[in-house]
C-alpha cells in the first residue's frame, strides 16, 4: 500500500509596480510523509506468489526432470493461476504463539519538510521587448526510515539483518549484523523505526532570466539559468556492517554549481506558414538518490560524481488554415555524465563471492534521443474533427559507461576488466520509440460530445542487465575466463529483447445541460476498449547472468531467471459527474 499525506501551504503576493511591470512573490511550506508498504520476511523464504521458488520453472530446473518434478510444477502452476496472492493464513500461523514475529509488514517512510520561496519579475520594456526572471530558494529536510506497520500476530520483531554477518574486531565473522549497533538486539513494535534511519538535508538556490523580442515576422528569446545545489546525509543508526566507518553521523557535504542557456527563434513566412527553432545547453545536478551509493546503510558518495550535461535542438514547421492545422518537428537531445544506481541480489561471482546483494553504480553515462514527430488536425465539418499523430524516434546509449559494485559482502568497490559496461548503441528502456494515433472528435450543438482514438505502439525494449555486459560475463568465480566461451553464442545471449507491438482503442464522451444558472454534466472514458493483453516494459534479471548461467537459462523451456515483464491494464473506465454554478 502507498499512502501520501503531504499538505502544502502557500502565500502569494502580486505587486503591480506599473502597467508594464509586476513582481509576484511566493512562499511555500510542505510537510508530510509518503509511506510505501511491503513484506519484511525476516529469515523466512519470500512469501510473494511470484517468488522464483514458488513458480513451476523452479521445479523443472534439473536437466532431467522426474515425474515428481512435473507434478510439483503443475501444482505450483495451478496455485498461481487460481490464487496468485499472499497466503495470509500461513503468515499468521508462523507468527502466532511463537513470541516474536518472523514476518511482518513494513513501511518505507519518507518524511519531508520543505520551505520554498520564489520572486518572479515580468516587465514589458517596449512594444517589442519583454523581460522576465525569477530567483528561488528551496530547503529540504527529508527523514528516511523503515517503520513497523503490522506485526501480523506476533509480539515484536528482532531488529537485525538476517542476511548479513558482521565482522568482529579481530576480523573474524561474528553474529548477524545489527541494524543499529548502538541499540543491539532491539525488539521493535508497531510504529517503531528500525532497519535503517537517516536524514537528507538539501538546499537549492537558482535564478532565471529571459528576454523576449517580438517583431512583425520574427519572434525570438534568449534565456539563462544558474543554480547551486547541496546535499548531505546524516546517519541516525550505526549499521552493523559498517561499525566505526561512515554509517553514523554526517557525510561530506556535496555541492554542485549548474547553469545553461536556451534560445528560440520563430519566423512567420505568412499567417499560415511558420518555422520555429529551439536550442539549449545546460547542466543539472544529480538526484539525491544517485548521489549516495548505499544511503540506507552508510555515507558513501558515488565515485567521480558530477552534474549531467544536456544539449537539445529541435526545429518545427507549422501550418495553420481554417480547416487544417499541422506540425512537423525534428529533435535531438544528448546527455553526458549521467549517473544511475541499481540494487539486486546476484549469484554470479563478484569479488570471488558466490552470492551477494550489491549496489551497482553507473557513471559517465551518455545517451541520445533522435526523432521526428508529426501532428495533423482537420475540421472536416463544423461538428467533426479528425486527428492524426506520429512519433518515430531512436533512444540509445552513446558510449560505454564506467561501472563498479559495492556490498556489505566484500570490501571496497569492485570492477571488472577495464571497469566499463558495453552499452554503445543499445536501446534505452522507457517506452515505445514509435507511436501512431488516428482519432475523431464529434461535438454536437446540443452539448454532447464523443471521441475515439486508435493507437499503435512499437519498438520498445526491455531494460538490460548491466552486469551481463561487463567483463564478469565471461569470468568464472576464480576470475579466469571460461574455457568453453563462444563469442557467437554470447552475442545471441546478450541480444536486447524487443517488446511486441500492441494497439489500444480509447473512447471518451460526455454531455452537459444548462438548468437556470446551473450547468450539470458528466463525461466518461473507456481505455483499452478491446481488452488487449500487452507488455509495457520489463528488465533482464541479473541473478544469474554470466555466460554459463545465461546459456543454461536459455536452454530451459521456461527460464527460472528470465526477463521480468510488466503488463498493461485491461479495459478500464472512468466516469465523472459535476454541477457548476
Amino acid at each position: 500500500m502507498r499512502k501520501i499525506e503531504e499538505p502544502v501551504f502557500m502565500i502569494n503576493h502580486y505587486w503591480g509596480i506599473s502597467d508594464k511591470t509586476s513582481i509576484n512573490t511566493n512562499l511555500g511550506y510542505q510537510v508530510g510523509t509518503i509511506k510505501s508498504g511491503r513484506i519484511d520476511n525476516g529469515s523466512l523464504r519470500n512469501p510473494a506468489p511470484n517468488y522464483y521458488q514458488l513458480l513451476p520453472s523452479f521445479a523443472l530446473q534439473d536437466s532431467s526432470p522426474t515425474a515428481g518434478d512435473f507434478q510439483t510444477a503443475y501444482l505450483l502452476q495451478q496455485d498461481f493461476i487460481n490464487d496468485g496472492q499472499l497466503d495470509w493464513e500461513s503468515i499468521y500461523q508462523a507468527n502466532i504463539g511463537g513470541g516474536n514475529s518472523k514476518i511482518i509488514l513494513q513501511d518505507d517512510v519518507v518524511g519531508d519538510k520543505q520551505i520554498s520561496a520564489t520572486i518572479i519579475l515580468n516587465s514589458q520594456l517596449t512594444d517589442a521587448i519583454t523581460i522576465n526572471g525569477n530567483l528561488s530558494y528551496r530547503d529540504l529536510k527529508s527523514e528516511n526510515y523503515a517503520q513497523v506497520s503490522d506485526l501480523l500476530g506476533g509480539e515484536g520483531f528482532l531488529d537485525i539483518d538476517n542476511f548479513s554477518v558482521s565482522e568482529s574486531q579481530d576480523g573474524q565473522e561474528g553474529d548477524l549484523a545489527q541494524s543499529d549497533v548502538r541499540n543491539p538486539n532491539r525488539i521493535v513494535q508497531v510504529g517503531d523505526r528500525y532497519k535503517y534511519n537517516y536524514n537528507i538535508n538539501s538546499s537549492t538556490i537558482s535564478g532565471f532570466a529571459q528576454a523576449q523580442f517580438t517583431f512583425k515576422n520574427t519572434d525570438f528569446f534568449i534565456s539563462g539559468t544558474a543554480s547551486t545545489t547541496s546535499y548531505q546525509r546524516e546517519g541516525l543508526f550505526e549499521n552493523g556492517n559498517f561499525v566505526g566507518e561512515n554509517s553514523f553521523g554526517p557525510s561530506e557535504k556535496l555541492s554542485f554549481t549548474d547553469g545553461g542557456l536556451k534560445a528560440c527563434a520563430t519566423y512567420k513566412f505568412t499567417g499560415r506558414h511558420i518555422v520555429t527553432v529551439n536550442g539549449a545547453y545546460y547542466t543539472t545536478a544529480p538526484s539525491i538518490r544517485n548521489s549516495f551509493s548505499n544511503a540506507r546503510q552508510n555515507n558513501d558518495v558515488v565515485n567521480n560524481l558530477t552534474s549531467e550535461q544536456i544539449q537539445s535542438v529541435d526545429a518545427s514547421y507549422i501550418y495553420r488554415s481554417p480547416i487544417v492545422k499541422a506540425r512537423l518537428t525534428g529533435f535531438y537531445t544528448g546527455f553526458q555524465n549521467g549517473t544511475d544506481l541499481g540494487f539486486f541480489f546476484t549469484q554470479n561471482s563478484i569479488a570471488q563471492t558466490e552470492a551477494s546483494f550489491v549496489q551497482e553504480v553507473l557513471t559517465n553515462v551518455a545517451r541520445q534521443n533522435i526523432g521526428v514527430e508529426v501532428g495533423i488536425e482537420a475540421q472536416v465539418l463544423p461538428t467533426l474533427k479528425l486527428k492524426a499523430a506520429a512519433s518515430v524516434g531512436q533512444y540509445t546509449y552513446a558510449n560505454n559507461p564506467d561501472i563498479y559494485y559495492t556490498s556489505d559482502d566484500f570490501d571496497g568497490p569492485q570492477t571488472f576488466g577495464d571497469g566499463k559496461v558495453i552499452f554503445n548503441n543499445l536501446h534505452v528502456a522507457g517506452g515505445p520509440e514509435r507511436a501512431y494515433q488516428l482519432g475523431l472528435e464529434y461535438r454536437d450543438p446540443d452539448f454532447w460530445s464523443f471521441g475515439i482514438t486508435v493507437n499503435h505502439f512499437s519498438n520498445a525494449y526491455i531494460d538490460i542487465s548491466n552486469l551481463a555486459r561487463t567483463a564478469n560475463f565471461n569470468q568464472d568465480i576464480d576470475g579466469q575466463p571460461f574455457n568453453d566461451f563462444d563469442t557467437d553464442v554470447a552475442k545471441g545471449l546478450l541480444r536486447q529483447s524487443q517488446i511486441d507491438d500492441y494497439n489500444l482503442v480509447n473512447i471518451i464522451g460526455g454531455k452537459s445541460w444548462r438548468i437556470g444558472s446551473y450547468f450539470v454534466g458528466f463525461f466518461a472514458t473507456v481505455n483499452n476498449v478491446l481488452n488487449e493483453n500487452y507488455i509495457t516494459g520489463g528488465f533482464e534479471d541479473s541473478r544469474r547472468v554470466n555466460y554459463r548461467s545465461k546459456l543454461e537459462e536459455s536452454e530451459r523451456a521456461t527460464p527460472i531467471f528470465g526477463d521480468r515483464l510488466f503488463f498493461g491494464r485491461g479495459t478500464t473506465y472512468y466516469a465523472n459527474a459535476y454541477v457548476r454554478f
